[in-house]
Order: C-alpha cells, then sequence, then structure tokens
C-alpha cells in the first residue's frame, strides 16, 4: 500500500507535457468541463477538493490562489496543457515556468492515481513529518529552491535554521533569476520550529504568513 510519505516522494518524477494551441477565451479542461469567464474558471461546485498542497510547489498560499479561480482538484490540474499552464500562471501571477519546473501535471496526475486506488494514503492523519532533509516543508521553498540551497550546504532544518536572511539572501542572488525573487526572511524561523517538533506552532506560523499576504 502507498504511504503518504511515498505519496509526496512521487512529486519529483518528470512527464512530458504536449504543447496545445488554444483560445483562452473558450479554455476548457478536459474532465470536468471548467472554463474561463471573466479571468475565473468556473467549476461545479459539486467537486471535492483535494490537498493541493500534496504537490511539490505548491504551499498553502498557492493553494489558495488556486481555489479562488476554480482550481480544486488533482483532476483539474493533471490534465492542463502548455495554453492552460500559461493561464494559470498569469491567473495566480506566479513565476513564469515554474508550474513546468515541478512538474506539477505528473505529479497530480500520480496522486490522483492513488487518491482512486488508496485514498487512505492521502488522509492527512497519517503522514508524519520525520526527514529532517526535506525543506520543502518550509513555505517559501520549492523542489529547486531546496535543491539550490542543498549545493550550498543547507541540508537539513537544523542547518537552514542557523542561517540568517543575509546568507539565504546571498545564496539566492548568486543563483540568479528566478531565485533572487525569493525572500527567505521567515525561512530560518520556520525551519527552527521544525528541528524542534514544534508543527502546531509551526502550522499556526503559516497560517499567519500566508494571511498576511492575502
Amino acid at each position: 500500500m502507498t504511504s503518504r510519505l511515498e505519496a509526496i516522494q512521487l512529486r519529483s518524477q518528470p512527464v512530458e507535457i504536449k504543447s496545445t494551441i488554444i483560445d483562452d477565451s473558450n479554455l476548457i479542461t478536459k474532465s470536468l468541463n471548467t472554463n474561463v469567464v471573466d479571468r475565473r474558471i468556473e467549476t461545479p461546485p459539486t467537486i471535492e477538493k483535494d490537498d493541493l498542497t500534496l504537490i511539490s510547489g505548491v504551499g498553502p498560499f498557492i493553494e489558495k490562489k488556486l481555489n479562488e479561480i476554480g482550481i480544486y482538484t488533482y483532476e483539474q490540474i493533471s490534465n492542463w496543457d502548455m495554453a492552460t499552464i500559461d493561464t494559470i500562471t498569469k491567473q495566480i501571477e506566479f513565476f513564469p515556468g515554474r508550474i513546468q519546473q515541478d512538474n506539477w501535471v505528473g505529479q497530480a496526475a500520480k496522486l490522483q492515481k492513488i487518491k482512486i486506488e488508496q485514498p487512505t494514503a492521502l488522509v492527512a492523519s497519517t503522514i508524519a513529518v520525520s526527514d529532517p532533509s526535506d525543506l520543502k516543508i518550509i513555505e517559501g521553498i520549492g523542489p529547486k529552491t531546496e535543491e539550490l540551497l542543498k549545493e550550498y550546504g543547507v541540508t537539513s532544518w537544523s542547518i537552514l535554521a542557523a542561517n540568517g536572511a543575509e546568507n539565504l539572501k546571498a545564496i539566492l542572488r548568486k543563483a540568479g533569476p528566478p531565485f533572487d525573487m525569493l525572500d527567505p526572511s521567515t525561512w530560518s524561523e520556520q525551519a527552527r520550529l521544525a528541528a524542534n517538533g514544534e508543527w502546531e506552532r509551526l502550522k499556526k506560523y503559516q497560517d499567519y504568513l500566508i494571511g498576511g499576504r492575502g
């Protein structure tokens, strides 16, 4: 049976995305028959929301942005083509190319398969965060940023916690776009809470950060 942790580890596997030219004014998300109207994707009200934060690169803030334009499920995301990705990127004001780079479509397809075949593997209560090298639990750090930090020796929560914002900014500036646009000012504190196992405080802190951006 696939565990919650195994489901998360499926995130980074590559997938080929075929480009299709379509008219953005009549954008159709295939399986759910949703379309873009006045910059909002209309979605049937009976759709059950998935936990989109299981997609690496989607934190609570981005999940909120996706929900606001009618994106709620793995199935929706798994059916995006290049034209849809471009439209979504503009709508949520996200970094161009990041959705493809983080492989949201491939991750969503795998999560949708798990949801159908082994739904209990995605239940929140079944996960225990136990890998101190998983920097992606920090709000603001996706898989590519995690890879960059690890290249500079920031390989765990405790090491991240020991690095101040200026050190982290220097790493991001040296890497150039799009990394130099990220704000690492809260990463050390988040990492400290994770390293100390203060999960409830970390959740409240991240909720506060997300609320401040909304």
